[in-house]
This record gives structure tokens, C-alpha cells and sequence, in this order.
């Protein structure tokens, strides 16, 4: 299972959160895991949230939010992104 711990082992140099605090920067990561489903969020430095949804074994989905403000950019706010095969 993807948690806050098992994520920094693996990419200790990332800022791994949870899934309600908000990203304001690249190296910050909301994370949210539920019924098996990975959701990260990322505020970039060109103002745009990406979102990353793991599902396996489905796909892995790519979405984002562009005129998000950082206090909006946490993985749990996807309900409104349109997730696709690319950013």
C-alpha cells in the first residue's frame, strides 16, 4: 500500500502530505489511497495542479487543474478533473 511512510523510502527527497494538505510546490505531494487507487497532487511552479491517479490494474490517469490556487491543490480535490491517458 502507497503511504506517507512507504513514500518516503522510497523518494525521500519529495514532501509527501496527505490527501488534505495542500501541495504549493513541485516537491510537495498530497497523497490519497483508497479501495486500492493511489491519487497524487502537485501544484507546479507554473501555477497549474496535476493530479496522478494510479488504479491498478487499470490505468494510470492524468489530470489537472489549471487555475487552481496551491491552497486548492490536494489530492483529495479531484472531483472536478477530467482524467485522460497524458497530461
Amino acid at each position: 500500500m502507497a503511504t506517507i511512510p512507504a513514500l518516503t523510502a522510497v523518494e525521500g527527497s519529495l514532501d509527501w502530505v496527505d490527501d488534505t494538505t495542500p501541495s504549493a510546490d513541485p516537491t510537495t505531494i498530497s497523497t490519497r489511497t483508497s479501495g486500492g487507487v493511489l491519487t497524487l497532487a502537485s501544484y507546479s511552479k507554473s501555477g497549474v495542479c496535476f493530479f496522478l491517479r494510479d488504479d491498478p490494474p487499470a490505468d494510470t490517469r492524468y489530470g489537472s487543474l489549471p487555475n487552481a490556487l496551491p491552497a486548492d491543490c490536494y489530492a483529495s480535490n479531484d472531483g472536478s478533473v477530467t482524467y485522460g491517458s497524458s497530461w
